[in-house]
C-alpha cells in the first residue's frame, strides 16, 4: 500500500513518516516539494504516482499570524483541504485530513463530541472549517481527525515555546482560563494507523487523555527541567 503524506516536513508529518514507514510504502512530500493550492500540479502528481491514501498534514497552523494573513490561512487551510478532497475522489483515493479543537468556541464545559455544533472564533479555526467543510462536500472516502494541544519532537510547539521562553526570562504570564488536552503527535499516528485500512469514514477526534490549563501544562513543562 502506498501513502503519500503532505506536510511530510512538519511536525505532525516527520513522525508520521517515521511511524508507517516500516509496514507501508510512504511517499513524503514538503509543501514545497508539492503545493495543495495549485489543483493543476498537485492532481499531476498525484496521477504520476498514484497512492491508495493520501493524509494531509500540510496546513498554515500559527493561530495567531492567521488573523493577520487571512488570504494565506484560507488558501492553505480551505483551498488545499478542496483540493486534496476534489483529487482523492476523482483516483477513488482514500483521505486523511488533519483538523483542530479550533473549529469549536472553546466555552463547553464537557469535551466536544465529533456531532457537536461547531462555532469557530478565529480566522485559524473558521479556515480550517472551511477546510472540512470541503471535504464532506468533495470527496466520498475520508476521515477528518480533530485533534488538540499538538507537541512532538520535530517542528514548533507549545512545549519548545515554553523552553526557549524559560531560557531567557525569569517570568512567564500563561493563561490559567483556557482548557486543552496536550497531545503528542505519535498518539495521533496510533489513531490514524487504528483506522488506516478500514472503511470507517467520518469525522473522529484524536487526543490524548485527560486535560489541563495551559498554566498547568507550562508548569509541567517547567518541571521537567529542574
Amino acid at each position: 500500500m502506498k501513502i503519500l503524506i503532505t506536510g511530510a516536513n512538519g511536525q505532525l508529518g516527520s513522525d508520521l513518516v517515521e511511524f508507517l514507514k516500516d509496514k507501508y510504502t510512504i511517499l513524503p512530500y514538503s509543501s514545497k516539494q508539492l503545493d495543495i493550492t495549485n489543483l493543476n500540479l498537485f492532481q499531476k502528481e498525484i496521477d504520476r504516482v498514484m497512492p491508495d491514501i493520501i493524509i494531509n498534514c500540510a496546513a498554515y497552523t500559527n493561530v495567531d499570524d492567521c488573523e493577520s494573513n487571512i488570504e494565506k490561512a484560507y488558501i492553505v487551510n480551505s483551498i488545499g483541504a478542496k483540493n486534496c478532497a476534489i483529487i482523492s475522489n476523482k483516483f477513488s483515493i482514500k483521505l486523511f485530513h488533519i483538523s483542530t479543537d479550533y473549529v469549536f468556541d472553546g466555552i463547553a464545559k464537557e469535551p466536544y463530541k465529533e456531532d457537536d455544533i461547531t462555532n469557530p472564533i478565529s480566522i485559524y479555526g473558521k479556515s480550517k472549517l472551511s477546510g472540512e467543510n470541503n471535504i464532506i462536500n468533495h470527496c466520498n472516502n475520508f476521515f477528518i481527525l480533530r485533534t488538540a494541544g499538538v507537541y512532538g519532537i520535530n517542528g514548533k510547539n507549545f512545549v519548545k515555546t515554553i523552553v526557549n521562553f524559560a531560557k531567557d526570562k525569569k517570568f512567564l504570564k500563561v493563561v490559567n482560563d483556557q482548557i486543552t488536552t496536550p497531545t503528542y503527535t505519535l498518539e495521533i499516528c496510533k489513531q490514524i494507523l487504528a483506522l488506516l485500512e478500514t472503511e470507517y469514514f467520518g469525522i473522529y477526534h484524536a487526543s490524548s487523555e485527560g486535560e489541563c490549563s495551559w498554566y498547568e501544562f507550562t508548569k509541567a513543562i517547567l518541571d521537567e527541567l529542574e
